[in-house]
């Protein structure tokens, strides 16, 4: 009698479904575009272009902040339209906001809306 070595194409076929699923599941829980993370990472990014944006705006202008929001960085393309077309928004969904404290014409704040807690 001869003993069969090696494995059958049904018992390979499992191992390698099996196996499958296991890396598209990692892959699934480590790339996932959507998690909090990535939306984090992606905010800071657009904050610094805006807040760069808002700089080269206060640097020329004598009055530094005084007026300065979303759609006259927009207007002056210091930054991107489409932080205020609605087609930019902050990876939650929101606005950026940017505005000057009243009293105050060298600083701005830069907001975000609709950012969870």
């Amino acid at each position: 009698m001869q003993l069969k070595k090696g494995f059958t194409l049904i018992e390979v076929g499992v191992v390698l479904a099996i196996a499958a699923f296991l890396v598209i599941f990692v892959l699934v829980e480590v790339i996932e575009p959507n998690n909090a993370k990535t939306k984090v990472g992606k905010a800071v990014f657009e904050a610094g272009q805006i807040s760069l944006g808002a700089t080269d705006w206060g640097t020329s202008r004598i009055t530094k902040y005084l007026g300065v929001d979303m759609q006259t960085l927009s207007d002056g393309e210091f930054v991107s339209s489409e932080f205020v077309d609605g087609v930019g928004r902050n990876p939650w969904g929101g606005d950026y906001i940017a505005t000057t404290p009243s009293g105050d014409i060298a600083t701005f704040i830069l907001m975000l809306t609709n950012v969870p807690d």
